[in-house]
């Protein structure tokens, strides 16, 4: 059995096996998952959960969390128990985000 048929094989097996995998990220998008997932490596969860809540009804696009800024990110999320060095990462991807969508319409208007 090749390698492509060996992979098929162990995918239908763990797809029967987990058929859905829950997400204990609270999230409205994608964009406030990746923003989740940075936070959890760093706290639990449900901590996560409890810091966000209040936040992605109102802020939850890249835009929202640099126009906020590190300091007001900070205050937002100081009172949660929210770990600074996760607000730095999440204002740097947030540019990133940005950036990388800037480069795509400048390739779709320059062709």
């Amino acid at each position: 059995m090749d390698e492509k048929n060996k992979a098929k094989k162990i995918l239908k097996v763990l797809n029967k096996i987990y058929p859905t995998t829950p997400i204990p990220l609270d999230h409205t998008s994608n964009f406030t998952l990746l923003m989740s997932v940075l936070l959890s490596a760093q706290c639990t969860d449900l901590n996560v959960n409890n810091v966000t809540k209040n936040i992605y009804p109102k802020y939850n696009r890249p835009e929202h969390f640099v126009k906020l800024g590190k300091k007001r990110i900070e205050n937002l999320k100081h009172s949660k128990n929210c770990p600074v060095l996760a607000i730095k990462q999440q204002v740097w991807l947030c540019l990133k985000v940005l950036e990388f969508q800037l480069l795509q319409l400048i390739l779709i208007y320059t062709d």
